[in-house]
């Protein structure tokens, strides 16, 4: 059952005085331990990928009813000026361990152990956070700890000779190809082990830390496939890819140099032909399947044709047949 959050908090911290006996709550959040949580990442976290975990401890001085004791958990966000509760519930139902958020170890009558389980959230990204109890409808607080750095990777930045990479595959600068020189970064806002991986025609050619580069490139004479990457903690990536070479019109000395080419004009013309070739398939197709339909019902409407027309010639057989057996029967 329930009980409403009712926030109001005494003068002092986790004491409470009812009818005539003194209750001392003392609560206690550890301080985010890297170690504990769920990650890769030798220091911070990964939004959407690694688990935030937290441990925490419950003290009361006397033996209590704990069936009137409610647990909670609050947090206020780098963007918000008060704490808001993420998770309420009797600590009947922690004691339980069916919520995948919060489980509650009881020790001995007067001491619980409360594991807090959240994944990783940009939200969560250096929030305050702190436990509390609500014991006979007052509420009694825990100490603030502050979480991690929580790293939003798929908001970052590829940046390629200082120019922003778009995450998908296109046609490479001719700029950089003049060049034959790539500097190429991870940017981001973040604190997580970051790795700059550069590949040709999928082959590993520089890996570093943050930034990787080359100084020479393969000649245009060949297709060539470019495949720049940043891995986070070696768990999730983030990755752009061009290409150039001999798909390309040879007049790519007039492109403008800081405009990406989407679209190169003889691959272009290879799938429009391709899907000219389907498109004309399908009207075949669906020609046949016209014509089929017709031929079908054409050869039903003649049999039925077929059909009424012996059913009409069928009496004049029939009285025929009559008189034949009359005329023998009377000789």
């Amino acid at each position: 059952m329930h009980v409403k959050y009712v926030p109001t908090v005494l003068a002092t911290l986790g004491f409470i005085t009812a009818t005539g006996t003194s209750v001392n709550f003392t609560i206690e959040t550890k301080e985010f331990d890297q170690k504990d949580s769920s990650t890769s990442c030798l220091y911070g976290l990964i939004a959407d990928n690694d688990k935030l975990i937290l441990h925490s401890s419950l003290k009361v001085s006397n033996i209590i009813t704990i069936a009137n004791l409610i647990l909670i958990v609050e947090v206020k966000t780098t963007k918000s000026v008060k704490f808001a509760v993420i998770y309420q519930e009797d600590i009947l139902v922690c004691l339980n361990r069916t919520s995948q958020q919060v489980e509650c170890y009881m020790i001995k009558e007067d001491y619980f152990n409360i594991t807090i389980k959240y994944n990783a959230t940009s939200k969560l990204n250096e929030a305050s956070l702190k436990v509390a109890v609500s014991y006979e409808r007052k509420y009694f607080f825990g100490n603030v700890i502050q979480l991690p750095h929580i790293s939003d990777t798929m908001k970052s930045t590829l940046l390629l000779n200082n120019d922003r990479l778009p995450l998908m595959s296109h046609k490479c600068e001719t700029d950089f190809i003049r060049k034959g020189s790539l500097h190429f970064c991870c940017e981001e806002n973040n604190i997580v082990r970051t790795t700059a991986i550069i590949k040709i025609n999928g082959e590993v050619v520089s890996k570093s830390e943050r930034c990787a580069e080359i100084q020479m490139l393969p000649s245009k004479e060949t297709l060539t496939i470019l495949d720049f990457e940043c891995s986070f903690c070696d768990v999730q990536l983030l990755t752009s890819s061009c290409y150039y070479g001999n798909d390309t019109s040879g007049d790519t000395s007039e492109d403008p140099p800081d405009k990406a080419i989407t679209t190169d004009d003889s691959s272009s013309h290879h799938y429009e032909l391709i899907i000219m070739l389907r498109i004309t398939m399908a009207i075949l197709i669906l020609i046949l399947i016209c014509v089929a339909f017709i031929c079908i019902k054409q050869v039903k409407e003649c049999q039925r044709l077929k059909n009424f027309k012996e059913r009409n010639e069928r009496p004049g057989q029939a009285e025929q047949e009559n008189m034949i057996s009359n005329v023998t029967t009377g000789l």
